[in-house]
């Protein structure tokens, strides 16, 4: 048997950070339960990874020729909105992996 799973970049690193809590603080996390500050902060980045995904695959839509609501349809606001959206997927992929470094520094 093989899994073969097909995760973004900042999928990938949340699930290797649930993996790491998992293994450190109680393994009831990976399936939503364990300590409740643990699953808000899972939760939390989960729920700020699926926004910017989706305002990705929005932009895409929208480039492709698809009205999308709650876009505007100025490819200047797009142009500025995709720029930001890419600094701050930069910035939580370095935080990511921040935690992830700093969880792993605990373990030695």
């Amino acid at each position: 048997m093989v899994e073969i799973q097909v995760r973004t970049l900042l999928q990938h690193l949340w699930a290797n950070l649930s993996e790491k809590l998992a293994d450190m603080v109680d393994p009831a996390v990976k399936y939503g339960g364990g300590p409740a500050n643990v699953r808000e902060l899972l939760d939390g980045i989960s729920r700020e990874i699926w926004e910017m995904e989706s305002l990705e695959r929005g932009i895409a839509s929208h480039r492709e020729g698809t009205e999308v609501v709650g876009l505007p349809d100025d490819p200047g606001i797009i142009e500025k909105l995709e720029a930001a959206l890419s600094q701050k997927t930069a910035d939580w992929t370095i935080f990511l992996r921040d935690i992830r470094a700093k969880l792993d520094h605990l373990r030695e």
